[in-house]
């Protein structure tokens, strides 16, 4: 298990600007892998023991009521009946070791290697939603039509 101190890398690396796993190490005085690892640990922990009691859909009728009169409010009328805000981004990664350019299915159409994450949003801009585990070749229709959404009929292209 971490140290308080351990847990005090993951904002520095998920926050606007991700630190690198090098200056995390800098600034708590440890080995860079030390701190990849814990970074990883601690995400891993989040997903597997938090995830489910902040990142979820309404679960009542009361709460999906509430998110679409809010997004309604907010667009001063123009969306009715919006519960939540679909987007994807590619999120860098590096190159796995066993692909080479011509097989690599991490890499996307601006040609660089990159895991294609979805994530919807409530009007309260909290997420209610998120998958990542999509190689960047894979487009985005793909990851919805294969994602826990496919039986939502609200879902539209842009």
């Amino acid at each position: 298990m971490f140290t308080g101190q351990a847990v005090g890398y993951f904002p520095w690396r998920t926050k606007e600007g991700q630190a690198s796993y090098s200056s995390i190490g800098c600034i708590f005085g440890v080995g860079t892998e030390t701190a990849r690892i814990a970074v990883i640990t601690i995400a891993n922990i989040i997903c597997t023991h938090l995830k489910d009691q902040f990142i979820h859909f309404p679960r009542t009728n009361e709460e999906w009521k509430t998110s679409a009169t809010t997004f309604e409010r907010i667009s001063e009328g123009r969306f009715r009946g919006i519960v939540g805000l679909v987007d994807g981004v590619h999120a860098p990664v590096h190159q796995p070791a066993y692909a080479t350019d011509e097989n690599d299915v991490y890499r996307n159409y601006k040609s660089f290697c990159s895991i294609n994450r979805m994530a919807v949003a409530n009007a309260q801009k909290m997420l209610v939603y998120m998958e990542a585990k999509w190689p960047g070749s894979v487009n985005d229709k793909r990851v919805v039509k294969n994602s826990d959404l496919t039986d939502c009929s609200f879902i539209r292209d842009s």
